[in-house]
């Protein structure tokens, strides 16, 4: 069989040649298939110098924040922010590094204990009303001592009586007579 290059000498060589799924294959002469390899490292070497001189991109200029102007190589060694404005600046550092400070990245804060407690009597209120009118007062009993726990849990409000006193006696001709 002669090459399938050159037509001239015998084919002693095997080329596979897969583009694009589609395998092909040449029977080829030993000089045709040097040729063939020269192109190919060839082409493999300008390739790669190519991808390398695409790498060397210069080198950009680091953010500064714009609030107080503190530069990104001196906000990762110190790592704090220096105003509010950093946050913004450095998100794709911060990111990260909050991440790994916290439990997430996203806060939600905390509730106060008389804002938290206010909510729950309110659910308990609400469970009650809906046991009462299911006329399930079993349940009810249970949430109504569960509401006078809370209510012993929370700070009393101005004037309430601390808890094991007795509260003062309404004055005679106060607000409640008034009614």
């Amino acid at each position: 069989m002669k090459c399938a290059l050159c037509k001239e000498r015998p084919a002693e060589v095997a080329i596979k040649q897969v583009m694009d799924g589609a395998e092909r294959e040449m029977q080829v002469c030993r000089a045709c298939a040097q040729r063939a390899a020269g192109k190919l490292v060839g082409s493999l070497v300008e390739m790669l110098l190519d991808a390398a001189i695409d790498l060397q991109v210069p080198p950009r200029e680091e953010p500064s924040c714009a609030g107080c102007g503190l530069p990104r190589a001196e906000f990762r060694s110190r790592q704090r922010v220096g105003c509010v404005r950093c946050y913004e600046t450095f998100r794709r550092d911060l990111a990260p590094m909050l991440r790994d400070m916290h439990r997430g990245d996203h806060h939600v804060g905390k509730i106060p204990a008389r804002e938290r407690i206010g909510r729950k009597r309110t659910e308990l209120e609400a469970a009650l009303r809906a046991a009462i009118r299911a006329q399930r007062y079993e349940d009810a009993a249970v949430l109504r001592d569960r509401l006078r726990d809370l209510g012993a849990a929370t700070p009393r409000e101005k004037g309430a009586a601390p808890e094991g006193e007795p509260r003062p006696a309404p004055e005679p001709g106060g607000d409640h007579a008034a009614s």
